[in-house]
């Protein structure tokens, strides 16, 4: 143990010290090497070793024929060798030798010298080249570190020259897929075992840029892709990029060993470019911008089955061109065969936004596609919708949105790959919703107008119908007959039809067989206008299909009406208007650098891109702003004279700028560069700093490049964005006196630590406009800077800074500083803050929250003329305050202090040498409600109460008095509330008022905002709400800075409404819950809110409903040339829209919010007018009659709505008639309040007379009575229900005839008990008859079965977030009918069954769910609706999705990344790869989705910034070297041999002593401690150098350990990390995680007793690292630590190890909420480590005190730094479950509760339940064995909990069984034990106890003795009986049991020992 603490301490310290040269050695072609072996005890034997030569491989993928039969193509491999080496040598025997040089220690006295054979096999399917053999000697070199000296021995080295071999390949039939069969074998092109690493991913990349700019060679050997490799990648590089048709397929590349060198690629020159982007431009019109996803994707199909031609002609003849076989010739030439279809069919749907793959089968021979729509995948074979004699306007639809099951049984489709670029991907079309699509059979194209889709069938009869794609299986509707074309066939009649379907200029062209016809649509889609457009001559056949293709219709004529008849193609002279072509604009161009500094007479080249690339006008146009500084030709830049510029590139009106520096080096004292930082000082003083990135790499402090030139510098511009770091920038640069950094974009920098630091003379510096948000460290960054008299820090944001060590001392000239925008929430060290600032008088302190800090010496040393001081809250330790010694500090109540007040949660002033005067003290109060009813109770826990002294200052205080007691609120009326403190008194007044009717049916809801957001309508109240009912949840408010987490019962936001289950029985107040979130820089809405039409004013006519205009959108904004820039925003995306006072008239009254959410921030509110409507169009209607005299009744309504007398209107009544007869009365309406005008009727009444045949209706003469009402009464089904009635005179006992009344019903459609009313109006006719209003009747309407409504879902439901996400996603998919009535979301609550946490939720499965009646509404309460819901997929490549990715671990690539706000979880979401770029601070990331997850696709992010360096470790050389080492032994895991590093790109030395030998070493350790899973990696390694240069060191070989070699060894490793993982399983706690880890490793594995006793030849070395831990359960120290590390490390949770070599011991630190603590699993166990089932937490989350009382001293990191420091008791202190003697495993339960076991004393157990921060609930006292000795107890027994049951063995040693849930206990059967000592003496005192340990393969629990290590006895886990539940094993042993000590029971099997 020792040994080995000491190696890794001293190897991983070289890391740390080694000083990095990076050397320039001559490259040697000598392919013999020499190899070194590095820290191992044995000699290797080497084989296989590169042999350093190249070798040049060509490929060619052309075809010689193809047939369309879907048959497999050929690919055959076929290797030649050159004709001088075959003549020569038949053995390709080398001339070389190698040497392998062999180094030993102290133990090794012997250097074997041995032969080493090295052969390279290349092989086909023709002919085996014989063995390549070098000869020579290769030594061995061993390196033990020993007392930190290296050893080694070296022998000679002998060098000879290798003849090169070249090797030549042909690769046929590679990519193409179409061709004809073939009789060799094939082999797929796609290696379906192809995962594409970062390197192969960045490598497609770089290959298509190269391709595109016609690259002839291209140089991939930094890639280290390997020959067998770089067809696949080759050709999916232009599978994947359709417009590379131009790469013609042969290709050739060179080897050196068996890595790809270069590739050799040639190009077909004749294509055209300019009608390739012409045809895509044609195709692409077809796509309109209001079409979904789906409906772009069948016009884009439908185009290219009728517009190309499948290129059957060639394929008979065996001569298919190669342009056949791309996008272009199918989009050019218009002709190719199914992978040009495919290609050119995933081009144009990638162009549009839709995610479409190539799917290719080699059983086939043929190619189709793989697309996404809404999240699904679907299969698309465009080819085989194309007839193969082709058609005019023929477009099938069969193979169109296919599922795969649906492919391989319907379409007969069967072995495809679905590729992207090289990678085999495994995306499953498993949606079915379009297999039965209504377009199955249809044969000519889909069309579109507005939102129906027409299409033709056949049934008999050609057919146009209408449907829309939201009934995608329905039947649609006729449009019209084409007729169909009848043939007599010899002995019958048989019929058939086709017809082309084409949209032109909004009319419908279709053709029978005799015309092409058309047809044009009114508003409402109806069909209008129908018409013959052509007349055919149909001499020689009849019209069998027509298409529009460039302007012209084309039919064919066919003698008989089927496919193959002779066709004849023709033009129809039909003329259309010419429409101007749609030109598709510059969206923007970018050039690929923004900043250029160049010396004059130098020249660069700026390249530009323009997106999109099809856009009609792509010249590019270059312009200079200053010709004299730097002209600009085609890109080209060329610096003319010192000074700057911009280069502006123009396309289509889009604009990038490119701003140019020119240095003279005659006015330059110093310059130079850092990748994208340059940097010059001029003779004037001036720094320039521009550019982009950082100016070191250094992590922290470092001096910039200038520093050594910095007496020079007098004043500074820095221009630069994308800094990250910028410490010490300015650093002692003491005769600076001004500094520029207005254009300095500081958002990304993380650490400003001395950056201003010293500058002595420097007296002002503007960094108001610093964006700090990202800043963690500004550490003295103002510090010294003595002459600066003020300093604007206001604009700060500080939330992520952690230190402000001195960040103002020596600021001696400042007299003020505004701190108010300071949040020191983060912040831990202020020491020296504001030192020696002996000018400032005041400081406002009072934003600082110093929770956090935990140094605060010397804040305000030398702050001499301080005075006055406004408290930082939260303080926790002692700050001393500035004294001369006789200066005495006040506090506000007068009493003096010297050191800052403490626990404090507000700010108060403190004075020096001045008393406060008291008497001024004043109080305010506020209280939330002041509106009561009577009979309420006050309540004052709303009431806030603030104590302000004499100074102003301010808290909140509540031991104050009231009158509330004494308040009567049984009687209404103002009451006055009184309040009293401290002799000061405030009173606010109540309103009571007296409860109504309408008080107890409705009550109001008021929405508290809580003093956040702005109070829009919507968050006021809701009134008139139903006793009982629910209410609907407005929308979620939002205010800047701030998450909002729900509505809440109460102010303080303990308790949530829930808007599901809670009724409203009272006035309520919902309180909006905030958080404070992280605060982003967003862009402001600012005069960008413009109404319809750029309409600055709007008006509209009243029209009884709300009034939206569609608002525009835009944020405005300035770019970074001065250019005025304007980008359109997304409603809901970018900006909210809320109306108010929008429906009735009012100039200005309108009014329309556009608040900014997402990246906008800011409310914008504009007004506008609703005007009156003319009341000239209204109906007037009687409404009765009346008599004579009497003012009319009448009904006035406009449309359907019925208007209000008085409100909408006044009524004049110009004649009336006479009282004997009836009259046209004239009336005149005149509006009022939304209406104008007036309008004049005539109304005809009947006047009735005055006799006493016109009688009142009253109760007294009529009774009114229902016919019949239905026998189980109304049910409620969303209509009016009108019962019959019957009015009977009560005079005269008859019926009143029907004539003689109306009936009036009212409340008559909602469910209700006695809610629907019936009355009648009286009617008169002749001077007979009634008049007046009747009483009314009440009816019931029943609820209805809810079962009987319908549910559906719109779209899919993503299984994304956690359940509460998922919950949401499912209500508002779920649409839930009643006929046609929607019902809204507080009708019904939903039960989601068994979808009870995310892990619950399968992707593809469906759920049952259960949608349940509210009570209160029209269906009955205990009624339900099951429905089943699917959940689908999100897709990581949706452009509409808002994603972001962050990296935290660049070289584990591990990141977080965002989608649509949520969290996602790596490896169970997404898989990421990240990548350096070249150059650049920042990275390529590529996120996966992984399969089966609640996502698909993939998203490349580039250009990523991290602030965690590769390894960790410093220097690019080292990092590059980590990188290698990493993947080299990464990439062999499972291939059971070591593998070869290719290190010779890093030029290493390898020369005796240096730093390059310390470096590898140093790194090397550093990759294994890194990562415990490379636990086959013995720790030493060979070394390889070229023989002819034995200094230049090439390759690195690790060593394995033997057992690592063997077969399953990584599965079985593999296996049990998960099994381990597998324990934490839907627990996210990390303390959890911690814990239940820690007690499964110590229960699941023993401590080597071989280790512990110094038997070091009998423990073998799998016991030292993690699989010891994990699989053979038979581990130490170090083994235990490993794989805990490495658990920790897969959970996310920071672990290290640690380590004392005096202790010869090795553990772990965890980190959990920014605290280290100490965790020994080893501890745990060794103290009785064969004692199984014991589990001791005496060193578990602890502190470096407790460990040092236990005994541990000395210890650092596992390469000898110091530890981090554990100064946390947090879990040491209170109730915490695994303290105070809990010595056994914990049982976790659910929802972070436990059963565990507490030892009370030697003889006394308690079993207990609760979670882990408390002491828990004691449910039962648990006697376990105990062994007794004289004056000692030893509590000697394990525990076993298994299925919610704890084993243990009593004290009477009695197997027993506790049930945990129902606490029956059960004897379980006698265990025969004596304790007596270990057979080895390791125990040499009785103290022997009982283990009890289960086995899970065999269902038993088995019960060991802990000094014999032997089972005792067996528990069979089920047995029904106590009779056989114990066994005693059978075996061989040397010690006999006895059950009382004397009598033997049976021999028992000895297990191995531990």
């Amino acid at each position: 143990m020792r040994r080995q603490l000491r190696k890794t301490r001293q190897a991983m310290a070289g890391l740390l010290s080694a000083v990095l040269l990076i050397t320039s050695l001559p490259q040697n072609s000598m392919s013999v090497y020499a190899v070194e072996q590095v820290e191992n005890l044995q000699t290797e034997e080497m084989t296989d070793e590169p042999t350093g030569s190249e070798t040049e491989e060509t490929m060619d993928s052309s075809m010689e024929t193809e047939e369309k039969t879907d048959a497999p193509t050929e690919f055959e491999t076929e290797e030649t060798m050159d004709s001088s080496m075959e003549t020569e040598e038949k053995t390709d025997e080398p001339t070389g030798s190698e040497t392998e040089e062999t180094e030993t220690d102290n133990d090794s006295n012997t250097v074997e010298t041995q032969e080493t054979e090295e052969k390279t096999d290349f092989q086909n399917t023709d002919s085996e080249e014989t063995d390549t053999q070098a000869e020579g000697v290769e030594t061995e070199e061993l390196i033990e570190f020993e007392n930190g000296d290296e050893q080694q021995e070296t022998e000679g080295v002998k060098e000879t020259d290798l003849q090169e071999k070249i090797v030549t390949a042909e690769l046929i039939g590679a990519y193409q897929f179409g061709d004809a069969p073939s009789k060799r074998t094939h082999v797929s092109a796609f290696s379906s075992s192809l995962a594409a690493d970062i390197d192969t991913l960045e490598m497609e990349e770089y290959l298509y840029q190269q391709m595109k700019k016609c690259e002839e060679t291209i140089n991939v050997q930094k890639y280290n892709i390997s020959k067998d490799k770089i067809g696949d990648i080759v050709f999916g590089v232009i599978n994947e990029n359709p417009d590379l048709y131009f790469v013609k397929k042969k290709f050739s590349y060179s080897l050196s060993g068996t890595n790809v060198i270069s590739v050799m690629l040639t190009y077909d020159n004749s294509y055209d470019d300019s009608a390739f982007v012409e045809a895509v431009r044609e195709a692409l019109a077809v796509v309109k911008p209001e079409m979904s996803d789906l409906e772009k994707a069948i016009v884009l199909h439908d185009y290219l089955a009728v517009n190309c031609e499948y290129d059957k002609e060639n394929l008979d003849k065996g001569e298919i061109p190669d342009a056949s076989y791309t996008a272009y010739g199918t989009l050019v030439n218009r002709i190719s065969v199914c992978q040009g279809y495919a290609l050119a069919y995933k081009y144009l749907l990638n162009q549009v936004g839709i995610e479409c793959l190539m799917v290719t089968s080699q059983a086939m021979n043929h190619a189709w596609n793989l697309i996404q729509l809404n999240g699904e995948y679907y299969q698309v074979d465009v080819t085989w919708d194309d007839p193969t004699w082709d058609l005019i306007g023929r477009a099938r639809h069969e193979y169109m949105f296919r599922s795969d099951t649906a492919f391989e049984n319907n379409c007969k489709h069967h072995d495809w790959n679905v590729t992207e670029g090289s990678e085999v991907v495994d995306y499953k079309a498993t949606d079915t919703s379009y297999d039965n699509a209504f377009w199955l059979k249809c044969n000519a194209p889909l069309i579109f107008v507005e939102e129906d889709c027409y299409y033709i069938t056949y049934n008999g009869t050609g057919v146009i119908n209408k449907n829309s794609l939201s009934d995608i299986t329905g039947d649609g509707t006729t449009v019209c007959n084409i007729g169909t074309w009848t043939v007599w066939n010899g002995s019958g009649f048989w019929q058939n039809a086709f017809s082309g379907l084409f949209y032109v200029n909004d009319r419908l062209y279709y053709n029978d067989k005799m015309s092409i016809r058309s047809f044009a649509f009114d508003d409402v889609g109806n069909v209008i206008d129908e018409r013959e457009e052509f007349k055919a001559d149909t001499t020689n056949g009849y019209i069998y299909g027509s298409a529009f293709c460039q302007g012209k219709v084309y039919y064919s004529l066919h003698q008989s009406p089927n496919e193959s008849a002779k066709e004849t193609v023709l033009t129809a002279d039909i003329t259309f208007e010419t429409e101007e072509p749609t030109e598709i604009p510059v969206e923007k161009i970018e050039l690929d650098k923004e900043t250029v500094t160049l010396a004059v007479g130098d020249k660069t080249v700026l390249k530009a891109a323009i997106t999109p690339s099809y856009a009609t006008d792509t010249t590019i146009t270059w312009e200079s702003s200053d010709n004299l500084i730097a002209e600009v030709s085609d890109g080209v830049i060329t610096a003319i004279m010192a000074g700057s510029c911009t280069i502006t590139a123009s396309a289509g009106g889009k604009k990038a700028f490119c701003e140019v520096t020119i240095i003279d080096n005659e006015d330059v004292i110093a310059s130079g560069s850092y990748e994208n930082i340059t940097w010059k000082i001029e003779k004037n003083g001036k720094l320039t700093v521009t550019g982009t990135g950082d100016f070191s790499d250094s992590n922290g402090f470092s001096r910039a490049p200038w520093y050594d030139s910095r007496e020079y510098i007098t004043s500074a511009e820095i221009n630069v964005t994308g800094m990250t770091d910028a410490s010490a920038m300015l650093y002692d640069c003491e005769n600076l006196t001004s500094v520029d950094v207005s254009c300095f974009d500081t958002k990304n920098v993380t650490n400003m630590s001395q950056m201003f630091k010293s500058c002595g003379k420097l007296s002002n510096v503007d960094v108001s406009k610093f964006d700090t948000a990202n800043v963690t460290n500004m550490e003295g960054m103002f510090a010294n800077c003595n002459s600066l008299a003020s300093l604007d820090v206001s604009g700060f944001h500080t939330e992520k800074v952690t230190s402000m060590w001195e960040m103002f001392k020596g600021c001696s000239s400042l007299t003020s500083l505004d701190l108010d925008n300071f949040d020191t929430g983060n912040v831990t060290d202020i020491h020296g803050m504001f030192g020696d600032c002996n000018s400032l008088k005041t400081l406002d302190l009072s934003n600082f929250d110093a929770g956090k800090v935990t140094n605060i010496k010397d804040i305000f040393s030398g702050c001499t003329e301080l005075s006055m001081i406004y408290t930082p809250i939260n303080l926790t330790i002692s700050a001393e305050l500035p004294t001369d010694g006789e200066d005495i500090w006040y506090q506000p109540d007068g009493t003096s202090i010297t050191e800052l007040p403490q626990n404090l949660n507000y700010s108060i002033k403190i004075m020096k040498n001045s008393a406060p005067v008291v008497s001024d003290a004043y109080i305010k109060i506020q209280k939330t409600k002041t509106a009561y009813q009577c009979g309420d109770t006050l309540n004052i826990d709303d009431l806030t109460v603030t104590y302000y002294d004499n100074d102003g200052t301010a808290k909140t205080v509540t031991d104050y008095t009231t009158n509330a007691d004494e308040i009567d609120m049984s009687i209404e009326g103002i009451k006055t509330l009184i309040v009293s403190y401290k002799g000061r008194t405030a009173s606010v007044d109540l309103t009571v008022s007296a409860v109504t009717d309408l008080d107890k049916e409705t009550y109001t809801v008021t929405f508290d905002l809580q003093g956040h957001g702005t109070e829009l309508e919507e968050y006021l109240t809701y009134t008139e709400i139903k006793k009982g009912s629910g209410i609907k949840p407005p929308t979620a408010p939002q205010a800047d800075g701030y998450e909002f987490t729900g509505w809440y019962k109460d102010a303080d936001c303990q308790t949530l409404w829930d808007f599901e289950k809670d009724i409203i029985e009272k006035d309520t107040i919902l309180y909006a819950g905030w958080k404070q979130s992280e605060k982003v820089e967003k862009k402001p809405l600012v005069n960008s809110v413009l109404f319809p039409r750029q309409k600055n004013e709007y008006s509209a006519v009243y029209t009884g409903e709300q009034i939206r205009p569609v608002m525009i959108v835009a944020h405005q904004y300035t770019d970074g040339n001065g250019k005025a820039k304007t980008q359109k925003l997304k409603l809901n995306v970018d900006y909210t829209v809320r109306y108010n006072d929008n429906v009735n008239v009012g100039e200005d009254t309108a009014q329309v919010t556009v608040r900014g959410i997402g990246e906008y921030t800011g409310t914008i509110t504009k007004r506008y007018t609703i005007k009156q409507k003319s009341i000239s169009n209204v109906a007037i209607s009687p409404v009765g009659d009346i008599v004579f005299g009497d003012e009319p009744s009448v009904r006035v309504t406009d449309g359907t709505k019925e208007l209000v007398e008085g409100r909408d209107y006044n009524i004049h009544l110009s004649t009336t008639g006479s009282a004997d007869a009836d009259t046209q009365s004239v009336l005149t309406v005149e509006g009022i309040g939304n209406y104008t005008g007036t309008s004049k009727k005539n109304v005809k009444f009947n006047i009735l007379k005055t006799e006493t045949d016109i009688q009142p209706i009253t109760s007294e003469n009529i009774r009114l009575a229902f016919k019949k009402l239905p026998a189980k009464g109304y049910i409620y089904n969303g209509k009016a229900q009108k019962p019959g009635v019957v009015v009977t005179d009560i005079t005269t006992g008859k019926k009143i005839p029907s004539s003689m009344y109306k009936v009036i019903y009212s409340n008559n459609i909602a469910a209700g008990k006695g809610t629907a009313k019936v009355w009648v109006i009286g009617v008169s006719k002749n001077g007979k008859g009634y008049y007046g209003k009747s009483k009314a009747l009440s009816f019931d309407i029943k609820q209805k079965d809810f079962s009987k409504v319908s549910a559906s879902l719109s779209g899919t439901i993503p299984k994304t977030g956690n359940i509460e996400d998922v919950k949401k996603a499912v209500k508002e998919a779920i649409i839930v009918k009643d006929a046609k009535h929607i019902l809204s979301e507080n009708e019904y609550t939903i039960d989601y069954g068994g979808i009870k946490t995310i892990d619950d939720i399968k992707i593809g499965k469906k759920y049952p769910i259960l949608l349940r009646a509210n009570a209160g509404g029209n269906y009955i309460e205990t009624s339900e609706k099951k429905v089943n819901i699917k959940f689908g997929q999100l897709n990581l490549a949706s452009k509409t999705a808002n994603v972001s990715v962050e990296i935290t671990n660049a070289l584990q690539n591990e990141i977080l990344f965002y989608y649509n706000g949520i969290l996602l979880e790596k490896d169970k979401d997404y898989t990421a790869t990240v990548k350096k770029e070249k150059n650049k601070r920042a990275y390529t990331v590529k996120v996966k989705a992984v399969k089966d997850s609640a996502y698909k696709g993939s998203r490349t992010f580039k250009n990523v910034p991290s602030d965690q360096e590769d390894g960790d470790v410093e220097g690019e050389k080292a990092k590059r070297l980590y990188k290698l080492l990493e993947d080299g032994i990464k990439n062999t895991v499972g291939m059971y041999e070591e593998a070869y590093i290719d290190v010779s790109e890093l030029k290493l030395s390898n020369a005796d002593g240096s730093e390059d030998r310390e470096l590898l070493n140093a790194v090397f350790n550093k990759v294994i401690y890194d990562h415990p899973e490379y636990f086959y990696v013995t720790g030493g390694y060979w070394r390889y150098y070229r023989t002819s240069n034995p200094n230049e060191m090439v390759g690195v070989r690790p060593m394995y350990y033997d057992f690592a070699k063997e077969q399953g060894v990584i599965d079985n490793f593999n296996e049990a990390v998960e099994l381990a993982l597998s324990q934490v399983d839907g627990i996210s706690d990390p303390l959890e995680q911690i814990l239940i880890l820690h007690d499964y490793l110590v229960t699941n594995s023993v401590y080597n007793y071989d280790v512990a006793s110094d038997n070091m030849d009998l423990a073998p070395s799998e016991t030292w690292n993690a699989y010891g831990a994990l699989v053979l359960k038979d581990t130490v120290c170090k083994g235990y630590a490993h794989a805990y590390r490495l658990l920790m490390k897969r959970l996310g949770i920071n672990c290290i190890e640690v380590g004392s070599e005096e202790m010869n011991h090795i553990w772990n630190m965890v980190q959990l909420d920014g605290e280290w603590y100490h965790v020994d699993v080893n501890r745990a166990n060794n103290i009785h480590p064969t004692l199984r089932g014991r589990c001791r937490h005496d060193i578990f989350m602890v502190s470096d005190d407790t460990v040092i009382e236990n005994g541990y001293y000395n210890w650092t990191r596992a390469w000898g730094e110091p530890a981090p420091v554990c100064s946390s008791k947090k879990y040491e202190t209170g109730g915490w479950a695994f303290n105070n003697r809990t010595d056994y495993p914990m049982y976790h339960d659910s929802d972070g509760k436990y059963y565990y076991i507490r030892r009370i004393n030697a003889r006394t157990c308690k079993l207990y339940y609760g979670t882990l921060a408390e002491t828990g609930t004691e449910l039962a006292d648990i006697p376990l064995y105990t062994h007794i000795e004289p004056n000692a107890y030893y509590t000697q027994s394990g525990i076993v909990w298994l299925d919610h049951c704890l084993y243990y063995v009593n004290l009477d040693k009695i197997l027993m069984r506790y049930e945990l849930l129902t606490g029956q206990e059960t004897a379980l059967g006698e265990i025969p034990f004596t304790a007596q000592p270990s057979p080895d003496g390791y125990f040499t005192y009785l103290n022997d106890g009982i283990g009890l340990v289960y086995d899970k393969a065999n269902s038993t629990i088995e019960v060991w003795s802990r000094t014999r290590r032997q089972v005792l006895a067996v528990y069979q886990i089920g047995s029904e009986t106590v009779k056989g539940k114990l066994s005693i094993p059978e075996g061989d042993a040397d010690i006999y049991y006895t059950v009382d000590g004397s009598a033997p029971l049976r021999k028992v099997f000895c297990i191995k020992k531990c």
